[in-house]
């Protein structure tokens, strides 16, 4: 068995990681750069997790003797987790999580570092210098804006789009939380977290998070979805998905926790066609395949008028949001593709698209 696709436009691509290093390899991050497509994965080892990095050809498979282990820069750190790509200003850059074990409890700190793109290498990394950080910082999304700016997702719990300005001087990085913007799309399978390197797509940024709900009797239950942002800041929210795109399936005992894990940290988008990469159950590496037009019109969109004009998006008629009670339980089960578009809200407005193509214009949590 394996994660079940939660909707008839998503995919499962056939991908052998047995090429993969260490006993379990999940988590990964994937991105196209400089017309090769680049894999870096969390590989649990006899004692904790480290880093590791290959290519994958133009059929998204590993291609041979490209498998190698990243430098660990990072002092004083148990285990190196989550990692995932970005670029700014011409240069490639790995984010990833480093576990550091105290006298009372572990911190999770954030790190960047930038890579050699001839050794295919770390060539510095550090941890992020950021003021009000808490004890546990993950899933933060980098992503360059419109003017070579870098900037972060923080988070998107709370129904509020929080977005860090991040300086990188020298072989230091600084983060200073700089905008944020509520949003009233409801997403009743917990807190949305990030995610997967936001790409920017026809005037809009894309990202696949995930999220997790404590299911009695069950176990912790992952659902992966997809929201767009605006390009410029303050980054409001235009679009999320209404339901799992992707969602765990088979509950297994990890780290002393029932779970059923999806965990989206890697997407590349060619000819309209979006690969996504995800960790399975802490223990494998899976792939997913999408058409970015199908899922545009698979999302919600927001009713007031966005910076950004979403060709064919028209409002129609009215329709009640989900609420908590009547969560469908996504484990072992399919969603079905077919479901209205919901505006945000108590009750709202079906936002329809047309069924045509066209080519129109997440952090500190313990998961």
């Amino acid at each position: 068995m394996g994660t079940v696709v939660a909707t008839d436009i998503v995919t499962e691509v056939a991908f052998d990681s047995s090429r993969l290093s260490g006993a379990h390899h999940f988590n990964p991050a994937m991105i196209e750069t400089d017309g090769r497509v680049l894999f870096a994965y969390r590989a649990s080892l006899e004692w904790a997790c480290g880093l590791y990095l290959c290519e994958l050809d133009r059929n998204f498979q590993i291609k041979l003797g490209t498998d190698h282990r990243l430098r660990e820069l990072i002092r004083d750190v148990a285990a190196l987790e989550d990692p995932r790509f970005f670029t700014c200003r011409g240069r490639l850059y790995l984010s990833f999580a480093a576990v550091r074990f105290g006298d009372r409890e572990a911190r999770v700190v954030q790190c960047v570092g930038a890579m050699d793109r001839n050794a295919w290498n770390l060539e510095w990394a550090c941890a992020v210098d950021y003021r009000d950080a808490r004890s546990w910082e993950k899933n933060w999304v980098y992503f360059a804006g419109v003017c070579k700016e870098l900037w972060a997702t923080y988070s998107v719990e709370g129904a509020c789009h929080r977005v860090m300005a991040i300086e990188i001087d020298g072989e230091s990085v600084k983060a200073t939380m700089a905008h944020e913007s509520p949003y009233e799309f409801q997403w009743p399978w917990g807190e949305p977290r990030g995610g997967t390197n936001p790409v920017l797509v026809d005037g809009l940024y894309y990202t696949f998070f995930h999220s997790s709900l404590d299911r009695k009797g069950i176990g912790l239950v992952y659902h992966a979805g997809c929201y767009a942002f605006e390009p410029e800041p303050p980054f409001r929210l235009a679009a999320m998905s209404p339901a799992p795109l992707l969602a765990g399936d088979v509950v297994v005992e990890t780290c002393g926790a029932k779970k059923a894990v999806v965990f989206p940290c890697g997407a590349a988008l060619m000819d309209r066609v979006w690969t996504i990469s995800s960790g399975y159950n802490d223990t494998r590496c899976k792939l997913y395949r999408m058409d970015h037009d199908r899922l545009v019109r698979s999302l919600s969109w927001r009713s007031t008028r966005c910076a950004v004009s979403v060709p064919g998006v028209v409002e129609d008629g009215e329709h009640p949001q989900p609420t908590q009670a009547s969560v469908p339980l996504c484990i072992g089960t399919a969603i079905s593709g077919g479901s209205p578009h919901v505006r945000p809200g108590t009750r709202g407005r079906i936002l329809r698209l047309p069924t045509s193509r066209h080519r129109g214009a997440g952090a500190g949590e313990r998961t």
